[in-house]
């Protein structure tokens, strides 16, 4: 079931994820009090992090002593499983949130990864993530979602988009710039492909003493529609609207396959039988049954 379908009047929340780098301290709490979000999708969250009435669910790994790879945080959550254990899983008015570290260069491939290179090790987690059930994903990817990249790799990258594709999501942050505007961001969030995105905002982690973090803190505020019926069909996860053909069975004729060439029609094969698909999504592959 997708936020869409899990709302009957339109949501708009405040989203935003920044890596805290392990710190917990009254200015790391100020900065994320005064980022204003419904919910938080935090990265190398610390084990002691107090957030006042604010629930904190983190990741089932620690990425090191005390401070575990990733947490989802709003006032009031329904934990859910996680598919990868540097990730964590919650529920908030109805849009289920998860928040993930993917590797880095040097991340090895001990436990929770797998793989002999970051390409190999973020293929995994992805594999592991797109088979899931969440709405909104963020947090550190390790990966810029444009333009050059110096921190991920482009078979990492590719194995991000796939899963976004499979999840029905897309990247809100991808043009904003990383911490130093040498490149793109590395931290995230994507929304549902249905989702009016708002606004979207990098938010420079410093206060009067200096830095916080060497991430930057990113904020998107998006609105899931009503669900109508038509949202609540299948939705192609390539482009969020399907491009319905119609399947022609039997043997074609010369005709049916010019109209077929020419992008008019899909070709089901030899044989017709009942409930047979009448159309297909050009796109994604979606088919479906429509009555006459």
């Amino acid at each position: 079931m997708t936020a869409a379908e899990r709302h009957s009047t339109p949501v708009s929340l405040r989203i935003g994820t920044w890596n805290l780098e392990g710190r917990s301290g009254p200015r790391q709490r100020d900065f994320l009090d005064a980022l204003g979000c419904d919910v938080l999708l935090l990265t190398e969250v610390p084990e002691a992090l107090d957030l006042g009435g604010w629930t904190v669910h983190p990741s089932e790994a620690p990425i090191r002593d005390g401070v575990r790879y990733a947490a989802v945080v709003a006032r009031t959550l329904a934990p859910h499983p996680s598919p990868h254990p540097a990730s964590a899983v919650a529920e908030y008015e109805g849009w289920r949130f998860c928040s993930s570290v993917l590797p880095w260069r040097t991340s090895g491939g001990a436990a929770p990864w797998s793989g002999d290179s970051q390409a190999t090790r973020t293929q995994a987690a992805c594999e592991a993530i797109a088979d899931s059930e969440i709405d909104v994903w963020g947090g550190d990817w390790n990966h810029a979602m444009e333009g050059r990249d110096g921190a991920g790799s482009r078979a990492g990258r590719a194995a991000i988009e796939e899963a976004l594709v499979r999840l029905g999501l897309r990247v809100a942050t991808g043009s904003l710039p990383a911490a130093g505007e040498s490149q793109r961001s590395i931290d995230h969030i994507a929304v549902p492909l249905a989702a009016d995105v708002e606004s979207t905002a990098r938010v420079v982690a410093a206060d009067a003493r200096g830095r916080l973090s060497d991430h930057d803190a990113y904020v998107v505020t998006a609105r899931v529609p009503e669900a109508t019926a038509a949202e609540t069909e299948p939705v192609c996860r390539s482009n969020g609207s399907h491009q319905w053909l119609p399947l022609v069975y039997g043997l074609p004729t010369p005709s049916t396959f010019e109209a077929a060439e020419r992008g008019e029609l899909l070709l089901g094969g030899c044989v017709n039988w009942d409930d047979a698909p009448s159309e297909r999504c050009a796109t994604c592959g979606t088919e479906r049954l429509v009555d006459p």
